[in-house]
């Protein structure tokens, strides 16, 4: 889980009252083995980073979420300029797709699989881009709740499909199955782009 507290719209502090308040957490699972990855950055320019990442089992999870989400700050840090210069929406969510490709590509001859769910703080706005069935959330000032991601999930699909109802859909056994992901056969990304004007918080979850 990764959390970020807007600082316009949110709690100031008094040693870095610009600067966004954020936190993340992670845990094992019933197996004991935690598959989940959570990091956080924020630069000298003002753009946060944030990411989650959810190894599958079975292909080297634990190591494929810890190098996704590591990867992930990594790259983004090195074009922290570029991000701060470009005002072009399209420009940024173009270059943060280019760096999961890139990560991606780094994956797949290790056989490791996880889902990567992040999103950057510019420009008064949030960048996402996301595969696989972790999650992105808006908390608005209004007390609404939104789901930022689409899951690209089992489930969902048949759901689209209207095949599953939604109450079918929370008790089928494999709900928490991807069919998106980094290093599968299928790692089609989706990026939007979300203005931070009457949002308190954003939170990035896995399952």
């Amino acid at each position: 889980m990764a959390l970020f507290q807007h600082p316009f719209n949110g709690q100031r502090t008094k040693e870095y009252p610009d600067r966004p308040l954020s936190c993340s957490a992670t845990e094992a699972g019933k197996k004991g083995v935690n598959e989940d990855a959570a990091q956080r950055l924020e630069l000298p320019s003002g753009i946060g980073v944030y990411v989650v990442c959810d190894g599958l089992s079975g292909h080297n999870g634990q190591e494929a979420s810890q190098d996704a989400a590591s990867a992930f700050v990594e790259r983004i840090q090195k074009k922290e300029k570029a991000i701060a210069r470009s005002k072009d929406d399209t420009s940024i969510t173009d270059l943060l797709s280019r760096e999961v490709t890139e990560i991606n590509a780094m994956l797949t001859p290790r056989s490791e699989a996880t889902t990567l769910t992040s999103f950057i703080v510019a420009h008064k706005k949030a960048y996402l881009v996301h595969v696989g069935d972790s999650r992105a959330y808006a908390l608005y000032l209004d007390g609404r709740v939104a789901q930022l991601t689409p899951d690209h999930s089992f489930v969902q699909e048949k759901i689209q499909a209207g095949t599953f109802t939604p109450e079918k859909a929370r008790i089928y056994r494999g709900k928490h199955a991807p069919t998106r992901y980094l290093a599968g056969s299928n790692s089609e990304l989706y990026t939007a782009v979300v203005s931070l004007t009457d949002i308190q918080s954003l939170l990035l979850v896995t399952d």
